[in-house]
């Protein structure tokens, strides 16, 4: 970096990125690249995504010229941002209004819920959401087929909306009567949905 650019970078941001460059330069790394924070000379701050690689040695292998480039990604990470934002209002309101509310990744297998949910039958976050297909293994024998089928539908793209009521079991063996709306959201690009949600009421 020229000592301009180096101290246009934000202090919160310098120490990371000055080491990732000294990594790269002294051979540690087969490039170097980061997100960080930039001043403008107007004193506007952008987010950068910037990358480069040594091209050059002299005699005695030291680094003589490094080259990259620098894209502006502030959009992106100010959209990444409002993201989070907007999911952290969602979630206030849901515990405001005690709703229980699941999220089914259908590629990844990903279960994601609220804390709501997890009070209600009385289980862990992490047991619950690193179940993945298997949180149907809690559902009632009496009930397991009708809701696996209404997941098959939507899975498949057959329906959006399915609309039901089943038990679950909680932490101290009873099983809990939910009524649920099923959704499906998103698109994998092949017709198919790519997650399925859930806000069951109990």
């Amino acid at each position: 970096f020229s000592e301009p650019w180096s101290e246009a970078i934000s202090l919160e941001d310098q120490a990371r990125v000055l080491e990732a460059r000294r990594r790269h330069l002294s051979g540690e790394t087969s490039h170097y690249e980061a997100e960080l924070q930039v001043r403008r000379p107007s004193g506007e701050i952008f987010w950068a995504h910037d990358k480069g690689r040594v091209v050059a040695w002299d005699a005695k292998g030291r680094p003589t010229r490094m080259m990259g480039a620098t894209s502006d990604i502030t959009s992106r990470k100010e959209g990444a941002q409002a993201l989070l934002d907007s999911r952290l209002r969602l979630e206030q309101v849901l515990e405001v209004g005690n709703m229980a509310v699941w999220d089914w990744d259908l590629a990844s297998g990903k279960l994601t819920i609220n804390r709501n949910f997890c009070r209600l039958l009385g289980r862990d976050l992490a047991e619950l959401e690193n179940l993945g297909e298997k949180w149907l293994d809690y559902v009632h024998p009496e009930d397991s087929d009708k809701l696996r089928s209404a997941v098959a539908n939507l899975a498949e793209g057959r329906e959006n909306t399915s609309t039901l009521e089943y038990r679950l079991k909680s932490n101290n063996g009873e099983y809990l009567w939910f009524y649920s709306t099923l959704t499906a959201i998103g698109h994998n690009g092949q017709g198919r949905p790519a997650h399925i949600i859930g806000g069951p009421v109990y």
